[in-house]
C-alpha cells in the first residue's frame, strides 16, 4: 500500500504551494481538484504525484467515493490538507441563500465529510494528520464577508471538536488561519486576498 496526502484544492494558489513543498519533501501525493485540466498541468510538473482525482466538493453526497477510488488503487492515507475553499464576499443588502449554501458546503461540510471518512481504519493509517485552512476572517469580520467569516469560524470549531473525537484514534486535526495572501494573475501580482 502508497502511504499518500491528500491536498483538496490542489490548482488553486495556497494547494498548489502545499503540494510542491510536500513533492519537495518526497511525499506521495494523490491531488483533488475541480479542474481536471489544470490537475494534469500539476501533475506533469510535480514529482511523486500517485493520483489526481477531479471532484467538486459542493457535491457532499459522494465524497467516499474519492477514498474507495484510492483504496482501490493500493493508497492510504497519513494526512488530508484540506485547502478548497470559497471566498466570495457579500454584503447582507444583496445576501442570497443559494451562495450562502454553497459557501458552507464547500469551506465547512465538505471538510467535515471528508474528517467523516479519514478516520476508517481501512482509508488511513495511525498516527495521521487532518488540516484544514481556515483564515483570519473568522477573528476580523470584515464588511461584506459575513458568510465566509461564518463559514471559517464555523470551521474552527469543528475542527477543536474533532480533534478531541479523533484522539482516540491518534489522528491530530488542526486548522491554519492565513490572513492577507497575495495572488498571482498571469505571473504579476493582482491583489491581496483573504483565505
Amino acid at each position: 500500500m502508497d502511504k499518500a496526502y491528500l491536498v483538496t484544492g490542489a490548482t488553486g494558489g495556497l494547494g498548489r504551494s502545499v503540494v510542491k513543498e510536500l513533492s519537495g519533501k518526497g511525499q506521495k501525493l494523490v491531488l483533488l481538484g475541480r479542474n481536471e485540466e489544470k490537475l494534469k498541468e500539476l501533475d506533469e510538473e510535480t514529482e511523486n504525484v500517485i493520483l489526481c482525482v477531479t471532484y467538486d466538493l459542493e457535491n457532499i453526497d459522494n465524497i467516499e467515493t474519492i477514498f474507495q477510488e484510492c483504496v482501490s488503487r493500493g493508497i492510504v492515507f497519513k494526512g488530508l490538507i484540506h485547502c478548497a475553499g470559497l471566498n466570495q464576499g457579500m454584503p447582507i443588502k444583496i445576501n442570497d441563500v443559494h451562495a450562502m449554501d454553497r459557501m458552507m458546503r464547500i469551506n465547512l461540510y465538505s471538510f467535515v465529510e471528508l474528517g467523516k471518512y479519514f478516520c476508517k481504519k481501512k482509508y488511513t493509517v495511525g498516527n495521521s494528520s487532518l488540516i484544514a485552512v481556515s483564515s483570519m476572517a473568522a477573528m476580523e469580520n470584515a464588511k461584506g464577508m459575513c458568510m465566509y467569516s461564518a463559514s471559517k469560524a464555523a470551521l474552527n470549531s469543528a475542527v477543536q471538536t474533532m480533534a478531541r473525537e479523533l484522539m482516540a484514534r491518534k489522528t491530530r486535526v488542526n486548522a491554519v488561519m492565513p490572513g492577507y495572501l497575495e495572488e498571482m494573475m498571469n505571473g504579476e501580482k493582482r491583489f491581496m486576498t483573504m483565505l
